[in-house]
């Protein structure tokens, strides 16, 4: 696939206004692409009459893919205009962000439903490998959308300092949220230093310890990639100025993975102590 199993790691923090901009614009042409390609071949389908052999849950998340996408340009053009105007405010860095969060949520579900039952994969039916195409495509699509997240925190240092809801934000922030300069949306705050940083590597430790507690024979893909995550996440800690970014979207992607009460205890609190939540 295009970014393989994690997406969403593109760094931001030394990104211009431009980069960002050129990102949205090839963002939104892609999603155009997208939208086209998963219209016209669910409709092809349909007239083949094989959606019936699609499973129903992957059928949602085709017909979803549709919907999601033409919000995603909807979002994406109003975010272009408040840049172009010079009036980035907290709701155009919370479209993008929510555009990342979405786009890591329908990542997870892409690869779920459709490993779930594979018992309709025909790999010499022509049609199936149309739907097929709509997997790799729409998976494909939605790892690369999980860098919205990362170009919203970078987004957030350009917000127009005029703006009534800017300044409100800012002054509700909670304060340990809150840096000097413009690094505030990129850098761990003074929580990230002493007790709780050895807190939270510890847990990144019990968990990687207590990994084959949570995943199953039948979850290596799964296990591996949490492996991934977290051995992610201790390497970004280890640099002089932690982009929470990268922390957040690898963190945020561990919770799909396992849902076990303890897991996800233990993966909370690494955020907490992170000052991430």
């Amino acid at each position: 696939m295009a970014q393989g199993l994690i997406g969403g790691m593109t760094p931001y923090g030394d990104q211009s206004l431009d980069e960002i901009k050129v990102d949205l614009n090839k963002w939104k042409v892609y999603a155009e692409r997208i939208l086209n390609f998963f219209s016209e071949k669910l409709e092809y389908l349909q007239q083949q009459n094989y959606m019936k052999n699609i499973p129903y849950n992957l059928q949602c998340v085709f017909f979803e893919t549709i919907r999601k996408t033409k919000t995603f340009i909807y979002d994406i053009e109003i975010i272009k205009k408040s840049i172009a105007a010079d009036r980035i405010t907290k709701k155009e860095v919370t479209l993008l962000k929510n555009i990342g969060t979405v786009s890591f949520k329908t990542n997870r579900e892409y690869g779920t439903t459709y490993h779930e039952d594979t018992a309709w994969h025909e790999y010499d039916d022509a049609n199936f490998r149309i739907a097929e195409k709509l997997y790799q495509d729409g998976r494909d699509f939605f790892v690369t959308l999980q860098d919205s997240s990362n170009a919203a925190d970078r987004l957030e240092n350009y917000m127009s300092t005029d703006s009534s809801n800017t300044t409100n934000f800012i002054n509700n922030a909670p304060v340990n949220n809150l840096q000097q300069g413009n690094n505030n949306s990129m850098v761990i705050g003074d929580q990230f230093t002493g007790a709780n940083y050895e807190q939270a590597n510890e847990l990144l430790e019990q968990i990687l310890k207590n990994l084959d507690k949570y995943f199953g024979e039948d979850q290596s893909e799964k296990k591996e990639e949490a492996q991934q995550c977290i051995e992610l996440v201790q390497a970004e800690l280890v640099n002089e100025k932690p982009k929470k970014g990268i922390l957040r979207g690898m963190l945020n992607s561990l919770p799909f993975l396992n849902d076990s009460a303890d897991f996800l205890s233990k993966v909370t609190e690494v955020s907490q102590k992170l000052g991430l939540l």
